[in-house]
């Protein structure tokens, strides 16, 4: 695959089925998609319960939503020494099955990303995310 089509969903927050933010008229092309990338910032003092509150959300919103394949993306990870970082990474192997810890100033982390999301979606052409 030489390339994929990215889709951020930035309206989606905590109540959006219930008509908070953008709502949901705006999510119908996630029916293109073949891969949830659930990003969560690093600066979330309670990354377990931020994730689940999403996950609840998106399970809400549509059912297909609901139930497609998922990786989580915890981002920011430029904010925490590289001590803390693996200190978290070990703690979050124990809540998360599946999973990627990265920060879009280190080429690196971009590099990864952009590997693993090609390996998931390699079964596929013209794959939106």
């Amino acid at each position: 695959m030489d390339h994929f089509v990215l889709m951020d969903l930035p309206g989606l927050i905590e109540g959006t089925v219930d008509g908070k933010g953008l709502g949901t008229k705006f999510l119908k092309h996630t029916k293109y998609s073949k891969l949830l990338v659930h990003c969560i910032s690093l600066e979330n003092s309670d990354l377990k319960n931020t994730y689940l509150k999403m996950r609840k959300e998106f399970e809400s919103i549509s059912k297909d939503l609901g139930m497609m394949k998922e990786f989580v993306l915890f981002t920011k990870a430029d904010i925490l020494s590289l001590e803390d970082l693996k200190v978290l990474k070990e703690e979050l192997s124990k809540e998360f099955k599946d999973f990627l810890v990265i920060s879009v100033y280190r080429n690196e982390d971009l590099k990864l990303l952009k590997k693993e999301l090609k390996e998931r979606l390699s079964s596929t052409s013209n794959t939106t995310i």
